[in-house]
């Protein structure tokens, strides 16, 4: 007699929303940025820690309480202690430089 195969399906995820945070873009740059990071959070091969990361990120720039340089360094510290993390994907490793080399540049 065959063995049944018991088949376990994956818990479905649920997404990362950014929806509820509201962010006065500050001038083009962080305009860019914000939708960059919107960007990260809908693609759907990026991994789910780095969209947390972004989202982060989003709440961040919402806080006007700071400067903004010191608001974009703390999204570089954010995504700079992903680049440590061994499981990480080439592709999302690859969006995480990019984000990271453009904030550079504004900062």
């Amino acid at each position: 007699m065959a063995k049944k195969r018991k088949i376990i399906l994956e818990k479905e995820v649920e997404p990362v929303i950014y929806s509820d945070i509201k962010i006065d873009a500050e001038n083009e740059d962080v305009e860019k940025l914000i939708t960059l990071l919107k960007n990260l959070i809908d693609e759907e091969d990026i991994a789910r820690i780095v969209k947390e990361k972004a989202r982060e990120a989003l709440i961040i720039l919402s806080k006007n309480d700071d400067p903004l340089d010191i608001r974009l360094q703390r999204i570089i510290s954010l995504f700079e202690e992903l680049n440590e993390e061994p499981n990480l994907d080439q592709f999302s490793r690859i969006s995480i430089w990019n984000l990271v080399s453009f904030i550079e540049t504004i900062a």
